[in-house]
């Protein structure tokens, strides 16, 4: 896994927990990840951050401007033959395993995910892409107000043959197993998805709001 970011604040010892950060007024742009290229094994996967926080207490994230954190899945492709393309997800905001988050007056746009391509046969797969303006994972009782998020691209290649079809997906704002949350006042505009190349076959998933796994949000 590759991974590039702009502002990392993470609890690395349950013993001491990182509390009450406070991350405003930053711009965090052009952090890119790119997955390892390889052949016949599968390609490596890419995840870019702009601001990341994970395991803390308490953070407010305010003010902040980032745009620009791309990720791309590596490629598994010798001309002839290949494996699995390499997943990639690009992130603007972004919360895992958080208690008490605040995510407001944040602006978030043009961060992207670009999966990989790999073999044509049955049993390889092309790469996921992924962009999200904002995303919490296992952060109940959230409080997310006041963004904007917008432009956020997810991509993947057509399939060629007869491997698995990749998954493009786009979201504003994404809440994953996060029950509890507010969320009000944000603005959400054009976050979409695409694709690369000729071919047949790929799958969507994309929302302004998408809200997955256990997640409850109140309007």
């Amino acid at each position: 896994m590759s991974e590039a970011t702009g502002i990392a604040v993470l609890t690395v010892d349950s013993n001491s927990v990182s509390r009450g950060n406070q991350i405003i007024d930053n711009t965090c742009y052009d952090n890119h990840a790119i997955g390892r290229n390889d052949h016949p094994a599968s390609a490596g996967a890419a995840q870019a951050f702009g601001i990341i926080l994970r395991f803390t207490e308490g953070s407010n994230v305010e003010r902040n401007t980032v745009y620009s954190n791309d990720a791309y899945g590596g490629v598994s492709w010798n001309g002839s033959a290949g494996a699995n393309g390499g997943d990639a997800s690009g992130f603007g905001i972004a919360g895992m395993d958080e208690q008490g988050l605040v995510v407001t007056k944040n602006i978030s746009y043009d961060n992207k995910g670009y999966g990989g391509y790999g073999g044509r046969d049955a049993i390889d797969k092309v790469g996921n892409g992924l962009a999200t303006g904002i995303m919490l994972t296992r952060c109940g009782t959230s409080i997310v107000k006041n963004n904007l998020s917008r432009d956020n691209v997810g991509a993947t290649y057509l399939t060629k043959g007869s491997e698995i079809a990749g998954r493009m997906s786009s979201m504003g704002i994404l809440f994953d197993q996060s029950p509890g949350c507010e969320v009000s006042n944000n603005t959400i505009v054009n976050n979409w998805g695409g694709w690369f190349g000729t071919g047949s076959r790929l799958n969507y998933e994309n929302g302004q709001i998408f809200v997955t796994g256990a997640s409850r949000t109140a309007p």
